[in-house]
């Protein structure tokens, strides 16, 4: 898949494959030739905001409920699968509109790498090349997203934050939500 922009909507962009064949029609004295692209996309057109990352960092101080916390709107009215980057180890909780939260993850400790990615669109977790699924736990909390094995932004203000417990040791958050729409 490659992105396909254009100037006509300069915020927003698809996915999608070339399918066509290239078969130039040439003016008679070959000085100039017209064709067309054709091109098979997918039906989502991912939005240049859902590009920026966000990002939640633990707070300076040594006050003992410290957390970290992010909050966001998901702009469209669709549900966006995020590329996930976590730094440290511990429990960050996703919650989405109405109070539900989704899926819970627990970085183990033990992880020996700076961060690791958690990506829902692809359900991989991975640092570089590495696989990394086995540094973390994700826990279905809520029946109301079921199918989601990876946390979701639900249209709507949504809320990422970790524990404050002694074994969260978490020290900054990237979210790229990845926002669509059709």
């Amino acid at each position: 898949l490659v992105r396909i922009a254009d100037d006509y909507h300069p915020d927003e962009f698809r996915m999608g494959v070339y399918s066509g064949g290239f078969a130039p029609k040439v003016t008679p004295i070959l000085d100039a030739g017209s064709f067309t692209l054709t091109f098979e996309c997918q039906p989502q057109r991912w939005l240049t905001s859902g590009e920026t990352v966000i990002t939640g960092t633990m707070p300076d101080t040594e006050y003992e409920y410290d957390k970290l916390e992010i909050r966001f709107t998901n702009p469209t009215m669709f549900i966006a699968k995020p590329l996930i980057r976590v730094y440290g180890y511990g429990d960050v909780y996703f919650q989405t509109p109405y109070g539900y939260r989704s899926v819970d993850l627990r970085i183990l400790d033990g992880i020996t790498s700076p961060y690791v990615d958690i990506d829902s669109e692809t359900m991989a977790v991975y640092y570089g090349e590495t696989n990394m699924s086995q540094y973390v736990d994700a826990y279905k909390l809520s029946t109301d997203l079921s199918g989601y094995d990876l946390p979701i932004i639900a249209p709507g203000e949504n809320y990422i934050y970790t524990s404050n417990e002694q074994h969260t040791h978490i020290t900054r958050v990237d979210i790229t939500p990845r926002w669509w729409r059709v």
